[in-house]
């Protein structure tokens, strides 16, 4: 099964920040067998199984971005809405808002190349 772009995406960025991260197991367990030879309907043929370390590393992920962003646009809509303020919070909102486009394109590869190619 394939990781969605969104999920691909996230787990780049918690491998960036220095998160651990484990590859995704696919646990492949063979059915029991009855006695003429045939599986025995309640076991499960395949056990798909994604490591807690990955889970958490992607949750730490989601909340490093949502921390970045709230805070990069309360900077970005002060600076707009107040006639003055502190200098380096107008520079800090002007930085944020010209990393958040960039790196959207490079996030969510809207440059219109894919990203397996």
């Amino acid at each position: 099964m394939p990781v969605n772009l969104v999920k691909r995406s996230f787990t780049g960025l918690a491998n960036t920040i220095g998160l651990p991260l484990l590859p995704e197991l696919v646990l492949w367990t063979e059915p029991e067998l009855g006695p003429g030879g045939e599986p025995v309907s309640d076991t499960p043929s395949f056990e798909v199984d994604e490591p807690a370390v990955n889970r958490t590393s992607l949750f730490l992920a989601i909340l490093y971005f949502a921390v970045f962003f709230v805070v990069g646009l309360t900077a970005f809509v002060t600076s707009i809405a107040r006639p003055s303020v502190p200098e380096l919070l107008a520079n800090c909102a002007w930085v944020w808002l010209g990393s958040i486009i960039t790196s959207g394109y490079a996030f969510f590869t809207l440059s219109g190349e894919s990203a397996t190619n």
